[in-house]
């Protein structure tokens, strides 16, 4: 019987999405979770993925799309100045579609899981108080103020049993 080949070491390597460090085609997956938003030159980026993978190599894009998310999450549901602008800084599954086909990928499927997470109160009252997301402070204490009544009410008549369905996207593509 054939021993079984060890596994190959993992390791961190430092480097910018548009010039990986890494060698053509050395690649079987890569895993693009929730920062292509971050990305200022994205199809660079997908080119770069798209060279470091083997032929028949796969990636995965996991993003909150504007379409699919801002319309669902809580709290965005509830700040639609906010919505505006989060959903201005990511791109729409169209051009991410646009972006993996230009990049060469091919057999792109898209997938919506939902994280379907327990509404918190307390833990979203506070963060929103606290401001912790850039968009937030755009509001003004009323409009603040109003949302956080709307969430509670919304909460209250769940019976506090609230799901936040979360949705994220998921993108496919093969080499």
């Amino acid at each position: 019987m054939p021993r079984p080949t060890p596994p190959l070491p993992l390791g961190w390597v430092l480097g910018q999405a548009e010039a990986l460090p890494l060698v053509d085609q050395t690649i079987d997956r890569v895993l693009l979770s929730l920062v292509l938003h971050q990305i200022v030159q994205r199809q660079q980026a997908l080119q770069e993925v798209y060279r470091v993978l083997r032929p028949g190599g796969r990636v995965c894009v996991r993003t909150v799309a504007p379409e699919v998310t801002l319309q669902a999450w809580v709290p965005f549901r509830f700040f639609p100045k906010v919505a505006h602008v989060e959903a201005a800084r990511l791109p729409s599954i169209d051009d991410i579609l646009t972006l993996c086909r230009q990049a060469g990928f091919h057999t792109l499927h898209t997938h919506t899981v939902c994280r379907n997470a327990r509404v918190d109160l307390q833990k979203v009252t506070a963060e929103l108080r606290q401001r912790k997301r850039p968009s937030y402070q755009l509001l003004t204490e009323a409009e603040l103020d109003d949302g956080l009544r709307r969430i509670a009410q919304e909460w209250r008549a769940q019976g506090g049993q609230w799901i936040d369905p979360k949705p994220h996207v998921l993108i496919t593509g093969v080499k």
